[in-house]
C-alpha cells in the first residue's frame, strides 16, 4: 500500500447546468455553484466548506446538512451533482439512495468522482472547463476508502439509477444516471 497518491492534473468538461440543481458536497470549491445556471442548491455538512464555496464565487442557497438524510420533497430537483465528493463520504450507497428519492422521474444525476487505491493519503488536481470558465481545484483525502467506477456504477444500479453515460479515466470517473 502507497502512503501518499498524488495524481497529475486531470482536465473535467462541465456540461452547462440549468433548472433546479442540487450540488451534494459542495462546499470547498464549488465548482458547480460557480459554473451552473438556475436554481442551485449546496449542501454541505460542514459550515466552513459552504463558507469557502461562497467566498470563491458560488451562487445558490447554502444548506448544511447530511446527503445521506436530506429535508427536501420527493422529487424535487432535475439534476443531482456530485463532483469530486463522494469519496469523502462514508455511506455512498444512503447517499446515491437519498439523491433518487429527491430527484425528478427523468432527472440526471451527475457524477465526476476519484479512482482511489489503498493508500493514506490521496490527493487528485481538477481543471474543470465549463462554457465561461476554467477552475482549478485541487482535492485530498486521508485515510480513504478504496474507490471505483465500477463499485459507484453498482451502488446506483442497487437503488433504482439507470446509467446514461460513463467515461473511465486512470485517476477519476464520470457517471450520467438517470431516474426512469
Amino acid at each position: 500500500m502507497k502512503l501518499v497518491v498524488k495524481t497529475p492534473w486531470v482536465e473535467v468538461k462541465l456540461p452547462q447546468l440549468s433548472g433546479r440543481i442540487l450540488d451534494v458536497g459542495g462546499g470547498g470549491e464549488g465548482v458547480i455553484g460557480r459554473t451552473a445556471r438556475g436554481e442551485i442548491y449546496i449542501l454541505d455538512i460542514s459550515e466552513k466548506e459552504l463558507e469557502e464555496a461562497k467566498s470563491r464565487g458560488a451562487k445558490g442557497e447554502f444548506i448544511k446538512g447530511d446527503a445521506r438524510k436530506m429535508e427536501f420533497p420527493d422529487e424535487y430537483f432535475d439534476t443531482v451533482t456530485s463532483f469530486f465528493s463522494l469519496m469523502y463520504m462514508r455511506d455512498s450507497r444512503k447517499v446515491l439512495k437519498e439523491c433518487y428519492r429527491v430527484l425528478r422521474k427523468g432527472g440526471k444525476m451527475l457524477i465526476w468522482d476519484a479512482v482511489i487505491p489503498r493508500c493514506l493519503i490521496y490527493n487528485i488536481n481538477v481543471i474543470a472547463r465549463s462554457e465561461n470558465e476554467v477552475i482549478k481545484a485541487k482535492y485530498a483525502v486521508v485515510f480513504p476508502a478504496p474507490q471505483t467506477c465500477e463499485q459507484i456504477e453498482n451502488l446506483a444500479k442497487s437503488v433504482g439509477f439507470e446509467v446514461v453515460r460513463k467515461e473511465r479515466h486512470e485517476h477519476w470517473f464520470y457517471l450520467e444516471l438517470s431516474k426512469v
